[in-house]
């Protein structure tokens, strides 16, 4: 399959993704990763269906294609993208309550970013990962540590999304210490 294709049929899963038909996303990208053999391409569009199936809460499917986004990473030898791809580990086996694997995952994702990686975004999404997983652990100093980080890359990034979803964690951990008080 040419590259141009494997790019169009991105583009309109993407469309159909943000038209909230995730599962006609979902086939697209698949019959087209099914037909690709560019490492790049197929790199990506695995990037899209974890996405897709992680919004839908199908954690375990989301580890399975890490894995193999992980074999991609490893074939290319990028470490961006093998960050990436232990960054999905992490947050699939933290979603799936597999939190040593996830931890162990997410200490993996740090090892292979840099601050400079995606202007340390994905370093922030790697740091709340690890937060989820200290929290399932009752890890309660450990998750508040993780989760300062993220929030630290949350603002210096100016990433909206991740500032929220930190302050989720936030939210958790205080709810879980049964820690109302306002400060």
């Amino acid at each position: 399959m040419g590259q141009a294709n494997g790019k169009r049929d991105i583009e309109e899963g993407l469309r159909l993704f943000k038209a909230c038909k995730e599962e006609k996303a979902n086939k697209l990208w698949k019959q087209t990763l099914d037909r690709t053999k560019d490492r790049n391409i197929r790199f990506i569009m695995i990037r899209h269906i974890i996405s897709a199936l992680f919004g839908m809460g199908r954690y375990r499917d989301c580890a399975t294609l890490a894995i193999e986004q992980l074999t991609s990473a490893n074939m290319l030898d990028r470490k961006d993208y093998k960050a990436e791809a232990y960054w999905n580990l992490a947050r699939s086996n933290a979603r799936s309550g597999e939190f040593q694997k996830a931890l162990s995952f997410g200490k993996h994702a740090l090892s292979n970013t840099s601050q400079k990686d995606n202007d340390g975004q994905l370093l922030g999404w790697i740091h709340l990962a690890l937060a989820e997983s200290h929290l399932g652990f009752s890890d309660f100093q450990g998750a508040l540590e993780q989760a300062e980080r993220a929030l630290r890359q949350a603002t210096g990034t100016d990433n909206l999304v991740l500032e929220c979803e930190t302050y989720v964690i936030y939210g958790d951990v205080y709810l879980t210490l049964k820690d109302y008080e306002r400060r």
